[in-house]
């Protein structure tokens, strides 16, 4: 049994009393947690393999003022030697991609973020965000560090450069 006592201003007892259940309520659910999370991530395939695997990739964006365009993110990525060659290949429907790209734009904000997640297993890949005026000015950063974190798990050689149309 806890025993709060709250000083003479009663305006902390709400607060308190708040952050005191929600200490309770997180921390209960971690012991099974830990106990579980060996045993799910033993049978995982690993993020390379996955990476590695996936053929197709999808891009995603809320439209409008909030949200970004998915259009400057693909001009962006053609113009390195893996999307030229088609691998991965991105495509317009979401069925049968490998890897699902989502991009946000928080609103309020000039921060762009994606995240790279394994449409299968639901495993992250890689997250990133970028501060930029609009989504046009955010495409380019954006697919750069997408860029990097595909190379760095398909092993494919840091050093390459975009081509040159």
């Amino acid at each position: 049994m806890i025993v709060v006592t709250y000083p003479n201003h009663h305006r902390w007892k709400p607060f308190v009393t708040f952050l005191l259940v929600s200490l309770l309520l997180s921390t209960a659910p971690l012991a099974s947690q830990d106990q579980a999370a060996p045993q799910a991530s033993a049978g995982a395939p690993n993020l390379v393999d996955l990476a590695r695997s996936a053929k197709t990739i999808y891009i995603t964006g809320a439209e409008g003022w909030v949200g970004i365009p998915t259009e400057p993110l693909e001009k962006k990525l053609f113009e390195y030697t893996e999307f030229q060659k088609g691998e991965p290949l991105i495509q317009r429907k979401a069925e049968g991609a490998g890897i699902l790209i989502e991009l946000a734009r928080k609103p309020g904000t000039w921060d762009f973020t994606y995240s790279m997640i394994h449409r299968r297993t639901g495993s992250v890949f890689g997250s990133g965000k970028v501060i930029a005026w609009d989504g046009v000015r955010a495409g380019p950063g954006l697919a750069k560090q997408i860029i990097k974190r595909l190379r760095e798990l398909r092993g494919a050689p840091a050093a390459e450069q975009k081509k040159k149309r």
